[in-house]
């Protein structure tokens, strides 16, 4: 199931990629978070979509998404989230720096529920494929 359900939240993030909709909002968009920078990384254990460009992690306590570019090739990285079916990675934590920086969801995130991300390489405002982790679910708490 997981498997079907990354495929289509990929073919309809990507067509909504291409069509220009809300997945080309620039990172002030409501939906979009800039990370706060952090002395460390998400606890052991937890979540992670390790991509060759970006590794995002999900901390269930405060709701947190972790989120660390692994290149230094003028890309950020961002954790990319989604609640469900009808929401593919509408949610978004950019860390313009290098090292570890996390997004609090707290008011976002369902409580007792799934949720999906993965890490995401953008440059400016535009998602660039390459390097891209692969679609984790989590349980929230």
């Amino acid at each position: 199931m997981r498997t079907k359900w990354a495929t289509t939240a990929g073919v309809v993030f990507a067509s909504l990629v291409l069509s220009g909709g809300p997945a080309m909002a620039s990172p002030v968009a409501e939906d979009d978070t800039q990370a706060i920078s952090a002395a460390s990384g998400p606890p052991s254990g937890a979540p992670c979509s390790v991509g060759a460009g970006a590794i995002a992690c999900f901390e269930a306590l405060g709701d947190k998404f972790w989120v660390k570019d692994k290149k230094q090739d003028g890309h950020h990285a961002v954790a990319g989230w989604s609640k469900g079916h009808d929401d593919p990675f509408g949610y978004r934590c950019h860390n313009y720096n290098p090292g570890w920086a996390y997004c609090e969801w707290a008011d976002d995130i369902p409580e007792h529920s799934t949720i999906w991300f993965s890490a995401q390489v953008f440059e400016g405002d535009n998602p660039v494929f390459e390097g891209w982790g692969p679609v984790v679910s989590a349980k929230t708490t």
